[in-house]
This record gives structure tokens, C-alpha cells and sequence, in this order.
């Protein structure tokens, strides 16, 4: 009898031949499973942009899509100095105030640390921007993550720089479609857009009355807030 044939009945040799045969079998499982779910993934992500182009599709100012938001329409991002680099978005509108149902006003600290402290709304985390430089920085970057976020003042009621000018705001469509009825009457509501440096004591605030009513505010006055969120068009 061969050396060979002597190991191969040995009981501890072959009970470490064993296990290399269980483990063998086990990783090739473990890859065809793996497999599989990379497949199942695949499939989910292809039904997911399918729902998406459908849903984007039918999408019209005014209208919920979804959890995505209200839809208010498309938002060029431009640099700080308004020109050079842009990225377009869709902005999407939360369908009721921040903190709803008890829609308590906040101060503007307050509300980005209510924000802070708040999970994922309709499946879309906070992101508290401290003020719109942050916003736009993140939003050209790519460090923007979907989140709610405080509007920047051209979504809330319109820019103010030239070329800019927006068809659709929130305060332009307060009336329309999932808006109607939604918004705290003749109520203030932050934006994040500062007066001037990072650390303003203002910030822009505009209301859903009858008429245009916007200004900038001091940040310890207590206002409402209704997020939006942005999707690269």
C-alpha cells in the first residue's frame, strides 16, 4: 500500500479532506447566491427607472409624484457668480408643512435643528443647509444626497438676479393642483437664501397671500417651513 492510499484512511486526513470539500461547496453557493441577487438588483433598478420615466413623464407643475414630492418643474443651478457652470434639476415640493401636523412655526436656527433631529420623510432624508451657498455648492459637486432642504428664494418665490427669472414657484402655484389648501394662510416661510455673508442675521421669507409678499427677515422671528427637494434633470 501506497504512501497515498495510507493517508486517504487515515480519519484525521480525511476529515480535513472533508471540510475542504464542504468549504469548496460552500463558496461556490455562496457565489451563485451572490449572483443571483446582483441579478435581482439589476431587475430593481431597471423597474425603478422605468417607474421613473413614466412618473417624470406624466409630471405637470402642481401634481404629487408619488414620494418624490410635489412637482413645481425644472431649476438651473448656476455658480456663485451666476454664470460659468449650471446643472438643471426637477424640484420637488413637500406636500404639507415641516412638522405637520402640529406646524408650529420655528425660528430659522430652530427649524434646521428640528431638521437635524427629524428622520426621512417619504423615504428622503433631511439635508439642513445652512444657507443657499451651501445648497448650490453641494447641488453642483454632486454632494447633494435627494434630501429635503430648506428652498432656496428662486423656488420659493422667484430670483431676483437677471436671466433668472422662474415660471413656476411655490408662491405662483400655491393655488394649483396638490398646493391648494396646503399652506398655513397669510404665514411666513423661510427660505435659505442669507443677506449677504454665510453668517446673515437675515434670511429670505416669503408669504402665501393674495398678493407677492416677500422680504428679508431676522432669523429669530418665528416662521414656517416647507422643504423641497431637488433630481437632476
Amino acid at each position: 500500500m501506497s504512501f497515498m492510499d495510507r493517508s486517504f484512511k487515515n480519519p484525521k486526513t480525511r476529515k480535513a479532506l472533508e471540510a475542504l470539500e464542504q468549504d469548496r461547496k460552500r463558496t461556490e453557493q455562496e457565489a451563485l447566491l451572490k449572483k443571483e441577487r446582483d441579478r435581482q438588483a439589476l431587475l430593481e433598478q431597471e423597474r425603478l427607472a422605468n417607474e421613473t420615466a413614466c412618473e417624470m413623464d406624466n409630471a405637470r407643475p402642481g401634481i404629487r409624484v408619488g414620494t418624490r414630492g410635489v412637482y413645481l418643474g425644472l431649476r438651473s443651478i448656476f455658480d456663485k457668480w451666476g454664470s460659468g457652470e449650471s446643472k438643471v434639476f426637477h424640484v420637488f415640493i413637500a406636500p404639507q408643512d415641516f412638522g405637520a401636523p402640529a406646524r408650529e412655526p420655528k425660528t430659522y436656527g430652530e427649524t434646521l435643528r428640528s431638521m437635524r433631529q427629524s428622520g426621512p420623510v417619504d423615504g428622503h432624508p433631511m439635508e439642513p443647509y445652512e444657507c443657499e451657498a451651501d445648497l448650490r455648492d453641494a447641488l453642483l459637486s454632486g454632494a447633494y444626497g435627494g434630501g429635503w432642504t430648506l428652498p432656496p428664494r428662486s423656488v420659493i418665490s422667484g430670483s431676483d438676479k437677471p436671466g433668472q427669472q422662474e415660471m413656476h414657484t411655490m408662491v405662483s402655484l400655491k393655488d394649483v393642483g396638490d398646493f391648494k389648501g396646503t399652506y398655513t394662510d397669510a404665514s411666513w416661510y423661510w427660505s435659505c437664501s442669507n443677506d449677504g455673508a454665510y453668517a446673515s442675521d437675515y434670511s429670505w421669507a416669503a408669504r402665501f397671500s393674495g398678493d407677492r409678499d416677500e422680504g428679508w427677515h431676522a432669523k429669530e422671528n418665528w416662521r414656517y417651513a416647507r422643504l423641497c427637494r431637488f433630481e437632476p434633470a
